[in-house]
């Protein structure tokens, strides 16, 4: 996970530091298109407030892709 990590933040010429690389690929269990929406979404998040992707927007995203999805029949009865 780590290695396509890397490749997808270089083909968005981006760098990721260690940190943020080993925070993603320990916390999330995913396919490649998850993993590569993952370098997308911190990317443009950070981009438009101009800064770098830091180990704590790294967790941030870990820790809100582990939260349960609702069910769509609980979501269309509410």
């Amino acid at each position: 996970r780590r290695a396509m990590l890397r490749l997808f933040a270089v083909e968005r010429e981006l760098t990721l530091p260690d940190d943020v690389l080993d925070t993603l690929a320990a916390g999330l269990v995913a396919t490649a298109r998850e993993l590569a929406g993952a370098v997308v979404h911190l990317d443009e998040a950070t981009r438009l407030e101009g800064r770098p992707i830091t180990q704590a927007d790294a967790t941030a995203y870990v820790t809100d892709a582990r939260r349960p999805v609702p069910e769509l029949s609980r979501i269309a009865t509410t």
